[in-house]
């Protein structure tokens, strides 16, 4: 029962019927709906406290035993354990979440070193912009036509809309050539090392997006490799959802485990990343070939060829889908 302090008031302020305590129109509490401070960190606690056992428990069995929380939730054993979506979506928000907020150690192993870096590209930008030479519209050998340059020509996107508007109306870009050559050609003002820096921290963010998106998709391909008479795309869709929950909580580990620890000292920032993919890579695979086979009960031949056209298939498609992610970052890079 709620230990919020109840109204003097016997009208329920959701519906206007008369209450006690719960209504019996609409079953809200009545309750003084502004509480003290105190009151909101105990409500806190309380729901977490209660949350917490189920929640330890399921986080244990989604990394550790391929399929169970699936099969458990299809069998109808569902509230010792988190909903599919509700963990999902928790999980999908600390991923978002976290990597903004972890401190992470440079090269020197002295704090984070994003901010650094920030603060050595915008120097480096503002001393490129000071210092940049005029425009040179370039011309054809055999007439005296301006021949447009591609975005890589330009320093910034400044260069090149003035040598867009040296050129004649009819020989510039159209508004979506335009659109994207100042875009990219803004990359220029970029050095390589934070170049790659963003192009990486912007690969991460968004990896989460992009799993969100291919959610049905993957279920999708699941369902065409199994009977339709005894699976529903709802009991795919739950194996999705777990699976996906599972690889954004590893995801999420291994960026705690990058950022929280000096990798610097043993290797270069580049092997750590590729260390960290890798590790990604492997136990996603081998998750999955494991929690197919558990939760389909097939001969472990026959399970695996699946399953090994359908991740294929998957990757291949998530691939693109992370591509176009990729591109559409490069586009926006700021």
């Amino acid at each position: 029962m709620s230990k919020h302090h109840l109204r003097k008031e016997k009208i329920c302020q959701n519906c206007g019927h008369e209450v006690d305590r719960f209504c019996n129109s609409c079953g809200q509490e009545n309750i003084e709906t502004r509480q003290s401070f105190g009151h909101l960190v105990r409500h806190f606690v309380e729901d977490f406290t209660h949350y917490e056992g189920n929640f330890w428990k399921t986080i244990k069995y989604l990394l550790f035993r391929p399929a169970y929380l699936t099969k458990t939730y299809l069998a109808g054993k569902r509230v010792s354990y988190v909903a599919p979506v509700k963990l999902y979506i928790f999980i999908s928000f600390v991923a978002f979440f976290l990597p903004g907020i972890l401190p992470h150690f440079n090269k020197e192993g002295q704090g984070p070193s994003l901010l650094k870096t920030g603060l050595r590209s915008a120097g480096s930008a503002f001393e490129r912009l000071d210092n940049e030479p005029e425009p040179i519209t370039f011309h054809s050998a055999d007439s005296n036509r301006a021949v447009q340059a591609t975005f890589s020509d330009f320093r910034s996107p400044e260069a090149y809309d003035s040598v867009q508007r040296s050129l004649p109306p009819a020989q510039r870009d159209d508004w979506l050539e335009r659109y994207f050559n100042r875009r990219l050609s803004h990359l220029n003002t970029l050095s390589g090392e934070v170049l790659k820096e963003k192009m990486y921290s912007n690969l991460v963010h968004n990896f989460p997006k992009a799993l969100f998106i291919y959610l049905p998709i993957f279920a999708l391909i699941i369902w065409l490799f199994h009977g339709k008479k005894r699976w529903f795309f709802f009991d795919h869709g739950i194996f999705t959802l777990h699976y996906f929950s599972f690889l954004l909580l590893l995801f999420t580990l291994l960026s705690i485990l990058k950022n929280m620890l000096p990798w610097h000292l043993v290797m270069t920032s580049n092997k750590t990343n590729i260390l960290f993919i890798l590790i990604l890579s492997a136990w996603s695979v081998y998750y999955f070939f494991r929690a197919h086979h558990k939760m389909y009960g097939e001969h472990r031949i026959i399970s695996w060829s699946k399953s090994v056209v359908i991740y294929g298939l998957n990757t291949l498609l998530f691939l693109v889908l992370l591509l176009a992610f990729v591109m559409f970052t490069i586009v926006n890079l700021h």
